[in-house]
């Protein structure tokens, strides 16, 4: 006779026979996966992470003795299931330092119907937003942790892909052997071929790629936060967009705020309309120094894709070339 089913509260750790919010905290609470072998290779531990499109947990793999994470989605969402699926296979082509390595990939019978799982290397951290919290990184960090989104960024658009979803929940603060804040990008639930990648290469890819399009006609796609005009308007998109993203974002880090603010469809006139804001009110510096920053973010955060930078080294070497600020309280 089977066991009966349990249900374990992620925060709380508690375990119940119900399947109704957790007594002590409220909260949901998920099907109880500890113990139990994945695929034969992959002992659940403990959940790790809950969002809207699954869970992670932790796990042993036991050919290998090391712990992997693994992330499980349902496959009733027909659209979900082939973005979860097609993100899969463009990490597994991803090696970089700065990028999540995927281990295994494939589907079961879960408790709850049939599922899709990704396997991936445990990383011990947090996501960026939650590393800086309510805060502006350390500058030093800010820096950093941009320079390494762009070095993952020029891995990615080389092989022909472009993210559209750069943001700090989407990279990952980790620490690896003796470098303490090493970032990871780990989500490529809505990356794709950048339109116009058809390079010989290429041209199979591509229509691949149109075969696993997940995208519906006029539907936008990324966080309203970090979107470029271009994503905003539907138009064709290509390696810039995340570049912009990446500007967005190290405003964000730097200064502790983001450029444009408000609800979704205020930050989509913002991001189509308003000038980037003026960095100078929060530097300390030269009026030379501040105009250099200035410059910088008029270009990463241009209207125009054409009036941004070509690629993620360029915007690197320009990031370097910054003069020393101090960032003001």
């Amino acid at each position: 006779m089977p066991a009966p089913t349990r249900y374990l509260c992620p925060r709380c750790r508690g375990t119940y026979a119900s399947a109704a919010p957790c007594p002590r905290d409220g909260g949901a609470v998920l099907h109880d996966r500890t113990d139990l072998v994945l695929a034969r290779h992959y002992r659940f531990r403990r959940p790790i992470g809950v969002g809207a499109m699954g869970v992670v947990w932790e796990a042993e793999q036991l050919t290998l003795m090391r712990k992997v994470a693994v992330k499980l989605i349902g496959d009733h969402d027909e659209e979900a299931t082939r973005r979860f699926r097609r993100g899969a296979v463009v990490m597994a082509k991803m090696a970089h330092p700065n990028i999540v390595a995927v281990h295994d990939f494939g589907e079961h019978d879960g408790p709850a119907g049939r599922e899709l799982f990704l396997v991936m290397e445990r990383l011990s951290g947090l996501p960026l937003n939650r590393f800086m919290g309510s805060d502006p990184l350390p500058y030093h960090q800010a820096i950093s942790a941009t320079l390494q989104t762009l070095r993952a960024l020029e891995h990615v658009h080389r092989r022909g892909y472009i993210h559209r979803d750069v943001k700090p929940a989407n990279l990952f603060a980790t620490v690896v052997d003796d470098d303490p804040f090493v970032v990871k990008l780990i989500d490529f639930g809505i990356a794709r071929l950048a339109d116009g990648a058809l390079t010989p290469e290429r041209i199979i890819a591509a229509e691949r790629e149109r075969s696993m399009r997940v995208t519906q006609p006029l539907r936008i796609l990324g966080t309203p936060e970090y979107m470029a005009p271009e994503q905003i308007l539907g138009h064709a998109l290509d390696l810039r967009v995340d570049l912009y993203a990446a500007g967005v974002m190290f405003f964000l880090l730097l200064i502790g705020r983001l450029p444009f603010n408000g609800d979704r469809h205020t930050l989509y006139q913002a991001h189509l309309r308003d000038p980037v804001p003026a960095i100078g009110q929060w530097l300390d510096g030269s009026d030379r120094s501040r105009e250099t920053w200035q410059r910088f973010f008029d270009r990463a955060l241009a209207k125009s894709p054409e009036e941004r930078f070509e690629s993620a080294d360029q915007m690197s070497a320009a990031l370097l070339d910054l003069p020393t600020i101090e960032v003001r309280a």
